[in-house]
């Protein structure tokens, strides 16, 4: 997935705020491993193996923080 993916995926949850859209990101065996939302004008990301939340307000340390989670993932489901 491109990082203008991401971006623009971030974009449109922002654009319907007043809507509960949750991103779901799977690793390659297609088990969750990351949510996104926006609540209260932020991007909210949980780790799901860990319950770690993490908020951000600007949209490129959004897609930043879920390409180096996506990333990560997939590096641990290959070894």
């Amino acid at each position: 997935m491109t990082l203008n993916h991401i971006e623009t995926m971030l974009k449109t949850i922002q654009q319907y705020s007043n809507s509960e859209i949750t991103l779901t990101f799977k690793n390659k065996e297609q088990v969750p491993v990351l949510l996104v939302c926006y609540l209260n004008q932020c991007f909210q990301l949980t780790y799901l193996d860990n319950h770690t939340i993490e908020t951000y307000d600007d949209i490129l340390l959004t897609v930043l923080a879920i390409d180096r989670a996506v990333r990560t993932y997939i590096q641990e489901a290959s070894k």
